[in-house]
């Protein structure tokens, strides 16, 4: 079974990220339109059950946190595979997937989402790769 290293890593801060796609008029960015919407989804869905600022996500919300935050990176959402997802005991999620990059290419990415309100989280994104 081979080991995986991280390539390069990356956050997204998710409020910037709606900031930035809203004052760029995310209407005319369709890649920036889906992924605005996801976010804004999430939220939406966490906002609803929340009993606290530091609630975890439910998976749902998390691989969507996920598929979102790779598309923030210039990963193609219509792409992704989730491979696996799992929350420790902070309320972290941990969410495995492959995406093709903007050229095309499968890559294998594990993002960690914070718990609490994701409209607010910084999500990690680090691209791995094979290594021994």
């Amino acid at each position: 079974m081979p080991m995986w290293q991280p390539m390069a890593s990356e956050a997204v801060a998710i409020a910037s990220f709606l900031a930035t796609a809203g004052l760029a008029g995310v209407v005319g960015n369709r890649v920036d339109a889906a992924v605005g919407r996801l976010f804004r989804s999430v939220h939406r869905r966490w906002r609803r059950r929340a009993s606290g600022s530091a609630t975890p996500l439910e998976i749902e919300e998390a691989v969507d946190a996920a598929k979102a935050a790779a598309g923030a990176r210039g990963f193609r959402i219509d792409t992704v595979t989730v491979v696996a997802a799992w929350q420790d005991a902070g309320g972290f999620w941990a969410v495995r997937l492959w995406a093709h990059d903007p050229h095309g290419y499968p890559r294998f990415l594990h993002i960690i989402i914070p718990p609490g309100d994701p409209a607010h989280a910084t999500i990690s994104i680090w691209q791995l790769e094979p290594g021994g």
